[in-house]
């Protein structure tokens, strides 16, 4: 009974310590962000102890730490099953599993960590889970520790050491591979074939925070201290509402000391909550950047402190051949604008670069640089530096029957292409509810015209006047207006000038087609040039020609 007991505890710990180790060993870069954090949370709880945990050469090695400790895991879990080297292996996992229990009991306390990082984004744990299991893990290995005297190797001891040996060392290659390569199995909300759109959405029906709202007051007369505490979710119960206002509405004889609210439960979360893309003047153009109908190459790195020369090397040269064929490429990077144009300068790239979130950068990418493919915001494939392929390899392997186009850059100018114009127009989202679609009776027929379901070509005329709407400009934008009908597809002009004036150029048009006025202002944000085609599809931009690059044939409308 008692050997039974014994080899079920070894069988288990060590297979858990294998499984934990192998998954940590996948992504060492994530492990290590999570190590980052302890260390951050030790160096503020304790300051003393900033010297060690602040230390540069402890932060600049992290990812070293972190395989390190993974392939430890590995070794330790194999040398228990084996049987052999028994003393070491046990008084070693009896120190890890205190160290960890103690950890994860104090993040579950604190709430300072809120993933232990015990089996990476594989299994996401929260610290009361993990201390729930470094618990379990803590008996199993008492048990194991108390009759470690009788452990008895399965193996002969060369054969045990041969075995050990290969095992670790696979867990030695998984992190230098992946810390050159980037992880062989991506569990991360930006693997290949993830929407990157709808892994920032929550889902259905999401359930929401349970909160504790607590206050505390005082009597400015007697010094009487009152506790409050009572959840978010009872907020309708008028005898708690009654017992919060009897304290707040006196202001006269209790005083408020403090508020502090304390998550009880945790609501669902979307998987992406933090991706944001910064354009030069600072402007967000996330919009943009995951609406884009067309592939774009999203070239990403954290920092340039560590980043790699040969990687942007590579870089450049597949940017070049993608710009002739005019797929756009752009840099995500998580550095400040200052240290963006040095970079820029000293490195020759000529594409732009965006700013993001450093921890973004990292997540999305573990190694510096890499490259992602993106396609409406969906992640078509991805590439660490070393790994990357030219462009007509990409281009051969994801959309060799595409054909070359003008290269469009993203931007943040109103009805940009890819932006979803008519969900923001719903939502009244800036800019987009400064604009406006009015008919001959003044009516407002904005969503009724722009919606989800139609496909029209929007041709704007802004200014009426004869040195603005040149004859020139009108001969030049008149025949797209004919070819556009001619295949059946649906247009409508917008103006700033008079219906009267419009109705007559309607009629020496010869076509047919809706009117309607907007503000002056809001259409040169829209347009630039006085007159210009925007194409909406389903709500999307997916075209827009201004009115010196207007369309020589209508393939447009087919995309």
């Amino acid at each position: 009974m008692k050997n039974s007991i014994l080899w079920f505890c070894r069988l288990f710990t060590g297979a858990l310590f294998i499984f934990s180790g192998l998954v940590k060993a996948n992504d060492p870069v994530g492990f290590g962000i999570k190590l980052e954090e302890y260390y951050d949370v030790f160096a503020e709880r304790w300051s003393w102890t900033s010297f060690l945990f602040k230390a540069d050469w402890l932060i600049e090695s992290v990812n070293l730490q972190a395989a390190f400790l993974t392939s430890l895991e590995v070794a330790l879990g194999i040398l228990l099953i084996l049987g052999i080297w028994k003393n070491l292996t046990t008084w070693l996992l009896l120190l890890l599993i205190l160290f960890f229990t103690w950890l994860t009991g104090y993040s579950a306390i604190t709430g300072s960590v809120t993933d232990c990082g015990c089996f990476g984004d594989f299994i996401p744990l929260t610290p009361l889970q993990s201390f729930y299991k470094d618990l379990v893990l803590l008996v199993l290995i008492l048990i194991i520790f108390i009759l470690r005297k009788n452990i008895k190797p399965i193996v002969s001891p060369i054969g045990g050491i041969a075995i050990a040996a290969i095992v670790t060392g696979f867990a030695v290659y998984v992190n230098a591979h992946v810390l050159k390569h980037d992880v062989f199995l991506d569990w991360r909300p930006y693997a290949v074939g993830d929407s990157i759109v709808e892994n920032m959405q929550l889902p259905p029906n999401p359930k929401k925070d349970v909160v504790e709202l607590n206050y505390v007051y005082t009597n400015k007369k007697t010094g009487e201290t009152v506790e409050l505490a009572f959840l978010n979710t009872e907020l309708e119960d008028k005898a708690k509402l009654a017992e919060l206002t009897k304290y707040s509405a006196d202001k006269e004889n209790w005083n408020l000391d403090t508020s502090f609210t304390k998550v009880k439960v945790k609501g669902d979360r979307a998987k992406i909550s933090d991706f944001a893309v910064s354009d030069e003047q600072g402007d967000f153009i996330t919009d943009q950047i995951l609406s884009n109908p067309d592939y774009t190459l999203m070239v990403v790195s954290e920092s340039f402190e560590h980043t790699s020369k040969l990687g942007w090397e590579k870089i450049n040269a597949m940017q070049k051949a993608a710009e002739k064929e005019g797929v756009f490429t752009y840099a995500l990077v998580g550095e400040g604008r200052d240290e963006i144009e040095k970079f820029r300068h000293n490195n020759q790239t000529a594409f732009p670069f965006y700013t993001g979130d450093y921890k973004v950068c990292l997540t999305i990418a573990r190694t510096n640089p890499n490259v992602v493919l993106l396609k409406e915001g969906v992640v078509i494939d991805k590439w660490a530096w070393r790994d990357l392929p030219s462009f007509e390899a990409i281009k051969k392997e994801h959309f060799a029957d595409r054909k070359p186009t003008e290269l469009i850059p993203i931007s943040n100018e109103m009805f940009g292409i890819g932006v979803p114009v008519a969900e923001k127009i719903a939502a009244s989202t800036e800019p987009y509810n400064e604009f406006f679609l009015q008919d001959s009776t003044g009516n407002d027929v904005t969503a009724m015209v722009i919606n989800d379901t139609a496909n029209i070509c929007m041709v704007i005329l802004n200014e009426l006047t004869a040195d603005k709407l040149t004859a020139d400009k009108w001969k030049a934008i008149l025949p797209v207006m004919k070819g556009i009908d001619s295949t059946g597809n649906k247009l409508f002009v917008v103006s700033s000038g008079s219906f009267n004036i419009l109705k007559l150029m309607k009629k020496a048009s010869g076509l047919e087609f809706d009117l309607y006025t907007s503000d002056k202002d809001v259409l040169y944000k829209i347009m630039e040039q006085n007159t210009g085609v925007i194409y909406i599809k389903q709500g999307k931009v997916v075209a827009k020609f201004p009115d010196d690059k207007l369309p020589a044939d209508f393939s447009f409308l087919n995309k």
